[in-house]
């Protein structure tokens, strides 16, 4: 639902989820671009995320902790290959990865008609050209929570076995 990378997902903490908001904040320290960034990386919230949050809060959520605590005490993290095995658990080895997820949501968003700015705003990806990535500083939130919102519908539709919906702009 918001096809993160692993480590920003694995590493992701309660203070940086404000559910008012709809908003999950990661910090620019944790952000694979962040090279001397000072900026983090808002990831809008669909409704859908929202909810499957709040019930994960009643699990892990004490405050300042890790949404996805390790094993080994609240102040770890899960490993790098859970993610990976929980997949293989669903009969999904050799078929998709966390990263896969990433690539789906890119193909399936940009098919509906999303932007390309907004959608690589989204997945953090870098402006490669040096004089577009001085200027270019736009965040697209108006877009990128619009996409969001789409996504978490579409999601929704695939775990129900149901027709993507048409897209609200």
């Amino acid at each position: 639902l918001s096809f993160v990378r692993s480590s920003e997902l694995r590493y992701a903490t309660w203070d940086e989820v404000d559910f008012e908001a709809r908003e999950w904040r990661i910090p620019a320290g944790r952000m694979k671009m962040a090279k001397g960034s000072n900026q983090s990386h808002v990831v809008p919230l669909s409704p859908h995320a929202v909810a499957i949050l709040r019930e994960l809060y009643k699990l892990t959520g004490i405050k300042g902790g890790y949404l996805f605590p390790g094993l080994r005490g609240a102040n770890t993290v899960i490993s790098e290959n859970t993610i990976g095995n929980v997949l293989k658990k669903m009969d999904y080895k050799g078929r998709q990865t966390l990263h896969g997820f990433r690539a789906s949501a890119r193909s399936i968003l940009a098919e509906r008609g999303w932007s390309e700015v907004a959608l690589e705003r989204q997945l953090d990806h870098a402006e490669t050209r040096q004089t577009v990535a001085s200027y270019a500083r736009s965040q697209h939130m108006d877009e990128r929570r619009k996409l969001m919102a789409d996504w978490g519908a579409c999601v929704a539709a695939m775990e129900n076995d149901r027709p993507l919906p048409r897209r609200v702009a």
